[in-house]
C-alpha cells in the first residue's frame, strides 16, 4: 500500500500505509498526502478566568474551559475575561471586567468577586461644631472635619463635642461639652463661648429693713426681699427705706423714713408705724382769757375757753398778756407811746404793738405848698422846698389860703428876673406870664454891628461878635454908613502908612507859607507870598485911608 499522511491528537503527522496508521490510532488522511500541512493543530483553550492555554490535542479534548479551535494559537486569541467587583470612591460597585472597572476609574476587586459586600463604604465625619455628616466619597476626601474612617456611620459614631461657657446658678462658669454642662445642672452658652462675661452674676437683694445684701443665686431664688435684678450690686441701687409716723414739734404728723424724719427735727415713732395710728404730743402755750388773766394750754384748749392763744412755747411766766403798746402818731408829725385803744380815742394812728417814738416813725405834717403860677398842693416842708414851692407852714390847708403868682420878667439887656406883674411893669421889664419862670425862658439879647479887621461888618449880639474877633458898635447899631474903618491892605507893620518897612516883608517872606504858622505877608490870602501880594502893596503904597 502506498504512504500517506497519518495525523495524530497532538498534531504530529508521520507517512505511513493506512493500515499502519490505523493500527497506530493515527487518522489517515489519504494515500500519497504529504505531511506538510496535512494535519490540523491542537488551538487555544480560554480559561474561565479569562486566561488561554494551548491545548496538546486536537479538538482540544484537554481544554478546560473553552476551546477555540484547531489551529488558533494564544498569541492571536482574546479570552473573554471574567467580571468582579469593582468599587468607586462613593462605595457603589459594579460587576465588570478588570479593564473596564480601570477604565471607569474604579478599583477592581478580583475575578469572580461579587459586589455584596465587597466595597468599603464613605464614612462619618466630625466636625469642629460636634456634629456629624456622612462623608461620600470613601477615604473622607471630602470631609471638613475629622474622618472617622470607611464603613463608619453617623449613627453609631460619638463625635467629641466643643466646650463651651456653662454658667450655674451662683454666677460660676466652667468650660465644659453641652452635655455635660446639663449633666451638672448648668446652663451651656454656646459652643466655643468663653467663660468671661458669660454668665450673669447673682444681684443685689433689698430687704424690709432697707439693707441691702447679695444674692448668692442668679435669678435671686435666695431674696428674702426685693431682687434689683442680676448683675446688681449694694453699692449700685438704692433700697427703699423703711417709714413711720414722725412727730413734729408743732404736733402734726408725717410718714417719713427715720432720717428724714431727723433731718426734719421730727421724732420717729419706728419702722411701719403710721400717723393714722399715732397720737402724736399737741404743743402748748400761754392763753390770755377775758378777764387778763393768762392759763398754759394747747391752742385748741385756748379757743374752747374764748381765749388769745399766744402761741407754741409762750409761758404765761413772761407776761404775755399784759397791755400791749405802742406809738401813736398825731397830724401834727407828733408821737406817743400807748395801747391801741388809748391811740385811737385820741384821734392817732397806731403803729402796731412794741413801736417806739425813738426814733418817731410818725411822718412829718403836711402843709398846703404854693407855687409861682399860683396853684397849691399839700405836702411836706422838705417836698414843697424840694419842688420848688412856697411853704406856707404846717397843718395849713390849700383851701384857706391865696397862693401869689409870679413869672419871669425880661429886661433889654437879655436879663430875666421872677417877678409879679406889677413889679416888672414897674421895673421896665416884659412879664413873661403867669408861672413862666426865667428857667423856661430866653429872654431875647441886644445886637448891633460888629467890625472886623477886613473892614467887613455884621449885626451880632456883643459875645458872638468878641468870639469871632469882632469889635461890637454898641446896641442897636447898624453897618450903613461907613459904622467901620475901611481897611489898610499892606500896612504890615501898622504904621498907618504902606512902605518900605513893608514891602520888606513881603520880599523878606516871599514863597509859599509855612503850615500851622503865622503868614502875615500873605496879603491875598493865597497861601504864599508872591506877586499878588506884591501888586497889592504897591497899589496901597502911602498912608492909609
Amino acid at each position: 500500500q502506498p504512504p500517506g499522511a497519518c495525523c495524530f491528537d497532538d498534531g504530529s503527522c508521520t507517512s505511513v500505509t493506512e493500515e499502519d496508521c490505523v493500527a497506530a490510532g493515527g487518522a489517515f488522511q489519504g494515500d500519497g498526502i504529504a505531511c506538510a500541512g496535512a494535519c490540523p493543530q491542537p488551538g487555544a483553550c480560554c480559561l474561565a478566568d479569562g486566561s488561554c492555554v494551548q491545548s496538546t490535542e486536537v479538538g482540544g479534548g484537554d481544554c478546560a474551559g473553552t476551546y477555540q479551535g484547531d489551529d488558533t494559537d494564544c498569541g492571536t486569541t482574546a479570552c473573554d475575561q471574567p467580571p468582579g467587583a469593582c468599587c468607586f470612591d462613593d462605595g457603589s460597585c459594579t460587576s465588570v471586567t478588570e479593564e473596564d472597572c480601570v477604565a471607569a476609574g474604579g478599583a477592581f476587586q478580583g475575578d469572580g468577586i461579587a459586589c455584596a459586600g465587597a466595597c468599603p463604604q464613605p464614612g462619618a465625619c466630625c466636625l469642629a461644631d460636634g456634629s456629624c455628616v456622612q462623608s461620600a466619597e470613601v477615604g473622607g476626601g471630602d470631609c471638613a472635619g475629622t474622618y472617622q474612617g470607611d464603613d463608619t456611620d453617623c449613627g453609631t459614631t460619638a463625635c467629641d463635642q466643643p466646650p463651651g461657657a456653662c454658667c450655674f446658678d451662683d454666677g460660676s462658669c466652667t468650660s465644659v461639652t453641652e452635655e455635660d454642662c446639663v449633666a451638672a445642672g448648668g446652663a451651656f452658652q454656646g459652643d466655643g463661648i468663653d467663660c468671661a462675661g458669660a454668665c450673669p452674676q447673682p444681684g443685689a437683694c433689698c430687704l424690709a429693713d432697707g439693707s441691702c445684701v447679695l444674692s448668692t443665686e442668679v435669678g435671686g431664688a435666695d431674696c428674702a426681699g426685693t431682687y434689683q435684678g442680676d448683675d446688681t450690686t449694694c453699692g449700685g441701687v438704692s433700697c427703699p427705706q423703711p417709714t413711720g409716723a414722725c412727730c413734729f414739734a408743732d404736733g402734726s404728723c408725717s410718714d417719713l423714713t427715720a432720717d428724714n424724719c431727723a433731718a426734719g427735727a421730727g421724732a420717729y415713732t419706728g419702722d411701719g408705724t403710721t400717723c393714722a395710728a399715732t397720737m402724736c404730743p399737741q404743743p402748748t402755750g400761754a392763753c390770755c382769757l377775758a378777764d387778763g388773766s393768762c392759763v398754759d394750754g394747747t391752742g385748741d384748749d385756748c379757743l374752747d375757753h374764748g381765749g388769745v392763744y399766744q402761741g407754741d412755747g409762750i409761758e404765761c411766766v413772761t407776761d404775755p398778756c399784759r397791755p400791749l403798746t405802742g406809738a401813736c402818731c398825731f397830724a401834727d408829725g407828733s408821737c406817743s407811746v400807748g395801747t391801741a385803744d388809748e391811740c385811737a380815742a385820741g384821734g392817732g394812728s397806731y403803729e402796731g404793738d412794741g413801736t417806739s417814738c425813738s426814733p418817731s416813725p410818725c411822718p412829718p405834717p403836711l402843709g398846703a405848698c404854693c407855687f409861682d403860677d399860683g396853684t397849691c398842693t399839700p405836702d411836706t416842708l422838705d417836698g414843697c422846698n424840694g419842688a420848688g414851692g412856697n411853704y406856707q407852714g404846717d397843718l395849713v390847708d390849700c383851701f384857706d389860703v391865696t397862693c401869689p403868682v409870679s413869672g419871669g420878667c425880661c429886661f433889654d439887656d437879655g436879663s430875666c428876673v421872677d417877678d409879679d406883674p406889677d413889679g416888672c411893669a414897674a421895673a421896665g421889664g416884659a412879664y413873661q406870664g403867669d408861672g413862666v419862670t426865667c428857667d423856661r425862658v430866653t429872654c431875647p439879647t441886644p445886637v448891633g454891628a460888629c467890625c472886623f479887621d477886613d473892614g467887613s461888618c455884621g449885626v451880632l449880639d456883643p459875645d458872638t461878635c468878641t468870639g469871632a474877633a469882632g469889635v461890637y458898635q454898641g446896641d442897636d447899631t447898624t453897618c450903613g454908613g461907613g459904622t467901620c474903618d475901611e481897611p489898610c491892605l499892606g500896612d504890615l507893620d501898622d504904621s498907618g502908612d504902606v512902605g518900605i518897612v513893608d514891602l520888606l516883608t513881603v520880599l523878606s517872606a516871599w514863597g509859599p507859607c509855612k503850615e500851622g504858622e503865622p503868614c502875615p505877608a500873605d496879603i491875598d490870602g493865597s497861601l504864599d507870598v508872591g506877586f499878588g501880594d506884591l501888586l497889592v502893596l504897591l497899589s496901597a503904597w502911602g498912608l492909609c485911608p
